[in-house]
Order: structure tokens, then C-alpha cells, then sequence
């Protein structure tokens, strides 16, 4: 019970000198957003439709860039660069091309 009073004094307190507690009309109304947030919804929906219209060219790239199998680049020897190799490169054949070894993902020893 003591509790009980306890907590209606601070009600009391908080209206009594009109500081603290919710005021009738204060701050935007429920569910208005602002404009900033309303720019942002916009162009996160045109990004989703951006990509979900090029869905099956972003899924091919990313399987592409995963396995790798589309470019091969070599070291100058010259100027230490690194080029891209292209199908009629005569400097495929003869060159030294390090190969990273595979993992064995089988669990065999």
C-alpha cells in the first residue's frame, strides 16, 4: 500500500506544476512520416525494383566471379604488372602460372 502512495505523490508532483508528462497536441501526429524519411522509402524502392529487374544478370555475374573460369591474368615480367590474358594471347603457352592447391573437402586422409 505504501507503494501505491508512493506513486500517486508522483503523479501529483508531475501535474501539479505543470512540468513532465505527455501535452495534448505536442509532436506529429501518428503514422506522418517526414519528408527525409519519405525520400529515403522512395529510393530504396527504386533500387529494389532496379535490382529485382536485373535479378538473373546479378545471379550470373556473382556465379561467374565465384568460379572464376572467366579471365586469367599473368605478371609482366617487365613492368611487374598484372594483365589480363585474353583466348589469342601468345603468352599463355610457356608461362608459369601459380595454381593455389585444392582442399580436399572429401574428409578422407
Amino acid at each position: 500500500m505504501h507503494k501505491r502512495d508512493n506513486a500517486d505523490n508522483i503523479e501529483i508532483l508531475k501535474t501539479s506544476n505543470g512540468h513532465g508528462g505527455a501535452r495534448p497536441g505536442a509532436g506529429k501526429p501518428r503514422g506522418v512520416k517526414w519528408p527525409s524519411t519519405l525520400r529515403k522509402e522512395e529510393a530504396r524502392e527504386k533500387v529494389r525494383q532496379f535490382i529485382t529487374e536485373r535479378l538473373g544478370e546479378f545471379l550470373e555475374a556473382m556465379a561467374d566471379n565465384v568460379t572464376g573460369i572467366k579471365h586469367l591474368m599473368l605478371r609482366d615480367p617487365k613492368t611487374g604488372q598484372f594483365q589480363r590474358v585474353t583466348g589469342d594471347d601468345k603468352r599463355r603457352e610457356g608461362s608459369i602460372v601459380s595454381i593455389v592447391p585444392t582442399l580436399d573437402l572429401s574428409g578422407e586422409k
